[in-house]
C-alpha cells in the first residue's frame, strides 16, 4: 500500500474542514430567510405579510443556531477557530469582499438614502414596509429605516450571542458577558424604547448615554423629554447620572471590558 505524503509538518489537520449534511441544511435555511427578505426589497405584495416576516426571521435564526450547534456542541469544550484562515469568507477572499460591500451599501442606504429601501411618508414600500406589521404591533406606527435596523441588529445579537456562548462555554466570564449584552440589547435597547413610543413617550435607550447618544443634549431632544411630563424629566435625570456618576463608578469598580 502506497503511503500518503503530507507536505505539511503540522500536527494539526492541514486540510480545510468540510461541512456535514446538517451544516449544509442550516446554511440553506438561513439563505432561504435572506431570500425572502430580498424579495421584500422588490416590493412583491404577496409576501408583505406578518407570516412571511416571521418566517424570514425564523429561517435566519434557525439556520445560524443549527449551524452553531453542529459546529461547537458536538465537539469538546475549547476555542474552535478551525479553517478561518482558509475560507474565503473569513480570510479576505471573494465572498468576504462581497459581504463587506453589501453591508456597506446597506449602511449607506440606511443613513443617506432610506427612500431606496422603502421609507415614505405617504406609505412605506419594499423592505421598510415588510417590517410594518411588527412595528404596528410594538408601537402602533409604521416602521422606519431605524426600526428595520433595530430588529435586524437585535436578531443578530441574539442568534450570534447563542453561537458565542456555545463556542466559549468553557469560559464563565465570556458566557456572562454575552448574556448581559443579549439582555440589554433586547430589553433596554429595543423593546423598552418601542413600548415607550406606544405610550406616547419619547424614544429613549436608557443605557445609551452621551457621547454615544450624541444628540442627548441637543435642544430638540431636551424639549421632547421635558415636554413629556414626569417620565421624560426622569429620563433626562437618568441620562445625566449615567454620564457623571453611574458610568464612572462602574468603570472604577469593574473596568471597561
Amino acid at each position: 500500500m502506497a503511503d500518503k505524503v503530507y507536505k505539511s509538518m503540522s500536527f494539526a489537520n492541514p486540510d480545510l474542514p468540510g461541512y456535514d449534511i446538517i451544516q449544509k441544511i442550516s446554511v440553506a435555511l438561513g439563505l432561504a430567510g435572506v431570500l425572502v427578505m430580498m424579495l421584500a426589497c422588490l416590493d412583491i405584495q404577496n409576501i408583505m405579510t406578518p407570516g412571511y416576516l416571521t418566517s424570514s426571521l425564523l429561517l435566519i435564526s434557525v439556520g445560524v443556531i443549527l449551524f452553531s450547534w453542529r459546529t461547537f456542541l458536538v465537539k469538546h469544550e475549547g476555542i474552535r477557530n478551525d479553517g478561518i484562515w482558509q475560507r474565503s469568507l473569513t480570510n479576505r477572499g471573494l465572498w468576504g469582499w462581497i459581504l463587506g460591500v453589501l453591508v456597506t451599501i446597506f449602511y449607506v442606504l440606511l443613513y443617506w438614502f432610506p427612500a431606496l429601501i422603502g421609507l415614505s411618508g405617504s406609505g412605506n414600500t419594499g423592505l421598510v414596509a415588510f417590517f410594518d406589521p411588527l412595528s404596528m404591533l410594538l408601537k402602533g406606527t409604521p416602521a422606519s429605516q431605524w426600526f428595520v435596523y433595530g430588529v435586524l441588529y437585535t436578531v443578530a445579537i441574539i442568534i450570534f450571542g447563542i453561537r458565542f456562548i456555545w463556542k466559549y462555554r468553557h469560559n464563565r466570564y465570556q458566557v456572562f458577558r454575552t448574556c448581559s449584552v443579549m439582555f440589554f440589547q433586547l430589553g433596554f435597547a429595543f423593546l423598552i424604547p418601542e413600548f415607550l413610543q406606544k405610550l406616547n413617550y419619547p424614544y429613549n435607550d436608557m443605557k445609551n448615554m452621551w457621547p454615544l447618544n450624541y444628540y442627548f443634549f441637543d435642544e430638540w431632544n431636551i424639549k421632547a423629554l421635558l415636554g413629556s411630563g414626569s417620565p421624560g424629566f426622569w429620563m433626562l435625570v437618568l441620562g445625566v447620572l449615567m454620564i457623571f456618576i453611574i458610568s464612572p463608578v462602574l468603570t472604577y469598580l469593574y473596568g471597561k471590558r
